[in-house]
């Protein structure tokens, strides 16, 4: 579908051909347009009440946004991937193997198959997002173009700043650095029949030649209405041997950080009680990954 900036398309779909096409429209638009990724949250909006009637633009023709390469330096992402193919990508990975735990659980098999990384990461209203946690957690970057240019931030600016608050840029790419850490992504649901997490918990660790804590992030999500960095528990933990560490007990000392929000899924107190259990179990992961490394 030909578009122009002074033109908006009389359909309210516009399977957009190429990036530039999609700024063209969503610029064209303005506020009245919404940018369309998977699909997966938008399927439910008659459900929730919201409102369908904006015009949306489909990223699913733009072949650059799906790939994924994968160097000893980095993984670099299409924001149009999807967590089935991301999962399928990282198998049998040791640094990564929290980003495919995140890829490889969220949700259902039917909604990993269509729902993206890039839907993932620009949600406002979605808080129960696995993938954006691990992301933060491995300081992810994020590649911004708009039709004047490009730049290139940390995924923490993009979160903190908004996300996708404006209709003049489009996330194209996630840069992922490899640095030799070991990461784990822990969830708990409400009932094993559900689909999103009360609480999440994302881990990157490093350990000295002798096993003791030399680095640590962890970002919680689905806890608050967005992903939150735990620091007090990052700082607790530096110089710690898992092995010799009540990790649960030491991360009681922390859930005040959070201001956990109420919703029909689980209480507040219930969604900081679990993050001492997730806490412990992400610790006990990466700490047996650096111990078969080691053998």
């Amino acid at each position: 579908m030909q578009t122009t900036p002074d033109k908006i398309p009389p359909s309210p779909l516009v399977l957009a051909n190429s990036v530039d096409e999609a700024l063209t429209v969503l610029k064209s638009a303005g506020p009245n347009s919404v940018l369309l990724a998977g699909g997966t949250w938008l399927m439910r909006a008659k459900a929730r009440q919201e409102a369908t009637d904006q015009v949306f633009v489909s990223l699913s023709r733009i072949e650059e946004l799906q790939t994924i390469e994968i160097n000893e330096d980095a993984i670099n992402l299409g924001s149009m991937v999807t967590h089935d193919s991301l999962s399928k990508a990282l198998v049998g990975m040791q640094d990564p193997a929290g980003l495919f735990q995140a890829a490889n659980k969220s949700a259902n098999p039917a909604v990993r198959r269509m729902a993206t990384i890039g839907g993932n990461i620009c949600t406002t209203v979605f808080p129960a997002a696995d993938l954006l946690p691990m992301l933060l957690s491995l300081n992810a970057s994020v590649k911004l173009k708009s039709l004047s240019g490009s730049r290139n931030i940390p995924l923490a600016d993009f979160v903190a700043t908004g996300r996708q608050s404006t209709h003049d840029e489009l996330l194209t790419n996630i840069h992922i650095p490899r640095c030799g850490h070991f990461s784990s992504h822990s969830r708990m649901l409400m009932r094993k029949a559900g689909e999103y997490p009360v609480a999440n918990l994302s881990l990157c660790a490093g350990f000295d030649p002798t096993g003791i804590v030399n680095y640590a992030r962890i970002v919680v999500g689905s806890v608050e209405t967005r992903p939150k960095q735990w620091i007090g528990l990052e700082r607790a933990i530096l110089g710690a041997r898992i092995a010799a560490t009540d990790v649960k007990a030491l991360a009681k000392s922390y859930v005040d950080e959070f201001d956990a929000r109420d919703d029909t899924d689980a209480p507040g107190w219930y969604r900081k009680r679990m993050l001492p259990v997730l806490a412990a179990r992400a610790f006990k992961e990466v700490a047996s990954e650096y111990d078969r490394s080691t053998r």
